[in-house]
């Protein structure tokens, strides 16, 4: 990965531990491999931060508030931590298929 990838995934995440694994190995899984993972975790009460955590791939930047800022305040700060040409939007309990980037791009 470049130090400025094609696409930033940007996930958001409150108490998503039942589906943020899934999600994230969604975006792991694409055919176009230029990009960062950019999770905002707003405060979860829940197992979604060492979720994350564990999967362990470096491409995933993980970012915790410190107390709930919403969903505005935490995309927020997800799109300032951002560093990719495109930014890509994906809620925490969502997957896409593996070609997703690689048609749109197209």
């Amino acid at each position: 990965m470049t130090t400025t990838p094609l696409l930033s995934y940007i996930v958001l995440s409150y108490n998503y531990e039942r589906y943020i694994a899934q999600t994230l190995r969604s975006i792991l899984d694409q055919t176009v491999q230029d990009f960062e993972i950019i999770v905002v975790d707003d405060a979860s009460s829940d197992a979604s931060v060492a979720i994350v955590s564990a999967l362990g791939d470096p491409r995933i930047r993980r970012f915790v508030n410190e107390k709930n800022l919403g969903g505005a305040g935490s995309y927020n700060r997800a799109v300032q931590e951002a560093r990719g040409e495109w930014l890509v939007n994906l809620d925490a309990d969502d997957w896409i298929d593996p070609r997703k980037a690689e048609i749109q791009l197209q």
